[in-house]
């Protein structure tokens, strides 16, 4: 879901979110956390899961029309990262419009 300034809350099907802003760093493509949401009676609320969750992080880079390489991960502020996974990934069957 965009909601503006380079920011958009990806939800799960448990109506949790995490919100990120993306900004372009020469070659790729940096995804940085600013919160959690919940989504209730149609509003989106801040859901304050830092302390439980982490924060997360990623990175996106094009390879070619149909490759791109990843890093994801969620380190948390006691625990340190709790969370990562990485790599490369191919593009199939994807349709437009």
């Amino acid at each position: 879901l965009p909601i503006g300034n380079n920011q958009v809350v990806e939800f799960m099907p448990i109506a949790i979110g995490w919100h990120a802003s993306y900004s372009w760093d020469s070659d790729k493509i940096l995804i940085e956390h600013c919160g959690y949401k919940i989504k209730l009676f149609g509003k989106i609320l801040r859901l304050p899961l830092e302390w439980l969750l982490g924060k997360g992080y990623a990175e996106e880079e094009a390879i070619n029309d149909n490759n791109f390489r990843m890093y994801m991960d969620i380190r948390h502020p006691l625990l340190g990262r709790i969370y990562s996974y990485g790599g490369e990934f191919t593009v199939k069957g994807v349709q437009y419009g």
